[in-house]
């Protein structure tokens, strides 16, 4: 199924996000505690699991969770196979779905978990409803949804040495976020994302909200991921929406090496909000 172009992704496909993509799976875990979530995991019976994990991306959820329950089925779900990993754990399997269109019968009340992570900037309006509702049909009965995202919203560009700068950060975030509020993405939906799960019917529900600089010696790995995120969103943009905004490829790139500068000058770092979102759905 190919990428619904009604949607463009604001992220860029290819080996370097790949490897970004990783890195950042491994800031979520150390920022939460978990891979999976401490109530689903103690709900989860020791034998005939299947979990599904929707937006795969490199499928780096999938297979660190692989390695915890090797009894699991594992299925890693997303509308582009571009970043799917070549080889993955004997319990692990990728396929392709767009989240957004209609269920396929052969996934319908199938799994144990699904899982979600960071649709922020590929989700738009009534989208948010959508996932949260496709979710729970794939889910059985009485099983858990579990959804993290990031409040890149309100996110942060703070110093750790008073009378540095962080203009270029600022500058460089206030692009990537204007082009994306323009195109109604960052709209408030993770500060709603509790009353998204529950508006769908889910039950039992809780969250989950830790800081990406919660611990200060993940402070720059954090800022890594962020910033690469940041840049390439704002290099796509000037490079392919060039009659909506005036900052040009080259204006990116010197903000980037800009933005370098001030953290050699001041360890200026991104912080932002992690939320996760665990739903159950009803038995019937």
């Amino acid at each position: 199924m190919p990428q619904d172009e009604r949607r463009p992704y604001a992220l860029p496909r290819n080996p370097t996000e790949s490897e970004r993509l990783n890195a950042q799976h491994h800031v979520y875990v150390k920022s939460l505690g978990y891979v999976l979530h401490p109530r689903i995991a103690a709900s989860l019976p020791a034998h005939r699991v299947e979990i599904a994990d929707v937006a795969t991306g490199t499928g780096a959820w999938m297979i660190d969770l692989a390695s915890e329950l090797p009894y699991a089925k594992l299925v890693g779900l997303d509308m582009s196979k571009a970043q799917f990993q070549s080889s993955v754990p004997s319990n692990c399997e990728l396929q392709l779905l767009n989240i957004l269109d209609p269920i396929p019968q052969e996934f319908q009340g199938r799994f144990d978990v699904v899982h979600i992570r960071l649709l922020i900037v590929g989700l738009t309006g009534e989208d948010w409803n959508t996932v949260a509702r496709h979710a729970m049909q794939m889910l059985k009965p009485g099983r858990w949804f579990q959804w993290c995202e990031a409040d890149f919203q309100n996110m942060d560009v703070l110093q750790t040495k008073g009378g540095s700068s962080r203009a270029a950060h600022e500058q460089l975030w206030g692009f990537a976020r204007g082009v994306m509020q323009k195109h109604g993405k960052l709209a408030g939906e993770v500060g709603r994302l509790g009353e998204i799960v529950r508006k769908a019917g889910y039950q039992n529900i809780s969250e989950d909200l830790v800081s990406s600089d919660r611990w200060p010696e993940m402070r720059r790995e954090a800022s890594v991921v962020e910033h690469g995120a940041v840049a390439a969103i704002a290099k796509q943009f000037a490079a392919n929406l060039k009659e909506e905004h005036t900052k040009s490829e080259q204006d990116v790139e010197d903000l980037c090496k800009r933005c370098e500068e001030e953290v050699a000058e001041g360890e200026t770092y991104w912080r932002w909000n992690i939320k996760v979102v665990v739903g159950q759905k009803p038995q019937s």
